[in-house]
């Protein structure tokens, strides 16, 4: 049940941070949010109580969502990761290793709640 799990929000454009927040919020998480991978990295390691990332996965600065979600793995494995992408060849450019749900922007908020399903239960 997702319902009072903190969610962290990593995405660099404010009006799409606005609108999956809202997704979010009527799926009962609390949200905080991080308008760059560094931001979300620091939250991370700071905020025990995240109970999963969803991150872009272009994002300016060094850390893009890709790289959000190899630390994630590594600072805290237990931790699960979605990635969204407004961009429908970056799903095709995929990396492998990291086998991670990937949610293509727009994206509606069944959509969201059918990515975070396994993570739902």
């Amino acid at each position: 049940d997702l319902a009072g799990k903190l969610v962290l929000l990593a995405e660099d454009d404010a009006d799409v941070r606005t609108v999956v927040r809202m997704q979010l919020a009527e799926l009962g998480c609390a949200v905080v949010e991080a308008e760059n991978g560094a931001e979300a990295a620091d939250m991370v390691e700071n905020i025990p109580a995240i109970a999963l990332v969803i991150s872009d996965v272009v994002m300016p600065g060094d850390m893009d969502g890709r790289a959000l979600a190899r630390f994630v793995r590594r600072f805290r494995p237990e931790l699960p990761v979605v990635l969204m992408s407004g961009f429908a060849d970056s799903a095709a450019a995929f990396d492998a290793d990291l086998a991670l749900p990937l949610l293509a922007k727009p994206f509606t908020r069944d959509k969201l709640l059918a990515a975070l399903g396994p993570l739902a239960a």
